[in-house]
């Protein structure tokens, strides 16, 4: 049997297709609001949406995970390895 994709009658290849298209739309637009949201507050956004993407359906447990990753990223980024990340409207608070 040949597996197409693209075939929108079967509900589960369009529910595959629907979360593809989100999935890279998300990546495309990130670098544009990472500039005024900030790399801390987009990236946590980003890492909520896609965690629910992949079939969480816990957002308690999406949103510590997304804590916890962006937070060791940006100290790994902004303390270790010396990189400048824009912080968006949040680099007010800190």
């Amino acid at each position: 049997e040949k597996f197409d994709v693209l075939d929108f009658k079967n509900k589960e290849h369009l529910h595959t297709f629907l979360t593809r298209l989100a999935a890279m739309t998300l990546l495309v637009i990130f670098p544009f609001i990472a500039g005024s949201l900030g790399i801390i507050v987009g990236g946590a956004i980003l890492y909520i949406l896609f965690a629910l993407f992949c079939g969480e359906k816990n957002w308690l447990k999406a949103g510590l995970g997304s804590l916890i990753c962006i937070a060791l990223l940006y100290y790994f980024f902004v303390h270790i390895a010396d990189v400048p990340m824009p912080l968006g409207f949040i680099e007010k608070f800190l």
